[in-house]
């Protein structure tokens, strides 16, 4: 799977990141779970 478009791995990887931080701004723990 590592093979497969690793700039899109790592484009997901800071998206998460990303709603993560959003969710802890937020207080919502579950919008860290969506994609």
């Amino acid at each position: 799977m590592s093979f497969k478009n690793p700039d899109r791995l790592k484009k997901k990887k800071n998206i998460v990141k990303k709603i993560t931080r959003k969710s802890k701004v937020t207080g919502k723990p579950n919008s860290g779970k969506k994609p």
